[in-house]
């Protein structure tokens, strides 16, 4: 049996469906016997979904220039 490690590192391939069917096997044998890694995978299926819903609004020109500057200062780049 694979280990929860291994198991954590094959995840985001099988969400996307790009493992390797030696590797789904064993990613689908050891989701059957291990609770924890079955809440892991559901806890991710969660957030992606709720990436998804996020609205990508425009960031006003004030706020962009605020960070612009803020992030200017902080790596010490002006502008040039």
């Amino acid at each position: 049996m694979r280990s929860c490690r291994k198991i954590v590192d094959l995840v985001s391939d099988y969400l996307d469906g790009d493992l390797p069917s030696v590797e789904q096997e064993a990613f689908n044998r050891h989701m059957a016997a291990c609770p924890p890694c079955v809440q892991f995978l559901e806890s991710l299926r969660t957030t992606q979904r709720a990436a998804r819903d996020l609205r990508c609004d425009e960031i006003p020109k004030d706020v962009q220039e605020a960070l612009r500057s803020f992030l200017e200062r902080r790596t010490g780049r002006g502008r040039r």
